[in-house]
């Protein structure tokens, strides 16, 4: 799992640093960012690079589009993790709503809970003479 989050950011950090030389030092560049899901651990990993002179908002809301909790990241910060463990949610439809002022960019997940089943076995079976 590291090795993904370390190979994601590495991809972020040098798609991010392509683009700065495409740009003027005027021009704020595209919201950057990924979304990755770690079922597992029950949590939502956001990973942003920052391109604009404005800070970063990272709002995790309900179907009904309520906000359940907030992160600002600083402008100052050029690539941050922001994780949120959903473990204490319950089933439904999720947003993750990323954006910096001027673009948003908004994800989708959700949470459904798998309850197992147990299954019968019978089995057959002669008496031995």
């Amino acid at each position: 799992m590291k090795t993904l989050f370390a190979s994601l950011f590495i991809a972020l950090t040098v798609s991010a640093s392509s683009l700065t030389f495409a740009h003027s030092s005027s021009d704020p560049l595209p919201l950057d960012a990924a979304v990755v899901v770690r079922a597992q651990d029950m949590k939502i990993d956001v990973i942003t690079q920052a391109g604009t002179q404005e800070n970063i908002v990272i709002r995790l809301k309900d179907a009904d589009g309520h906000t359940l909790t907030k992160t600002t990241v600083e402008q100052s910060e050029k690539a941050s993790l922001s994780r949120f463990d959903v473990s204490n949610l319950s089933d439904g439809v999720y947003k993750v709503e990323i954006s910096d002022g001027i673009t948003k960019q908004v994800k989708d997940f959700t949470i459904q809970t798998t309850i197992p089943t147990t299954s019968v076995e019978r089995t057959i079976s002669l008496p031995a003479l």
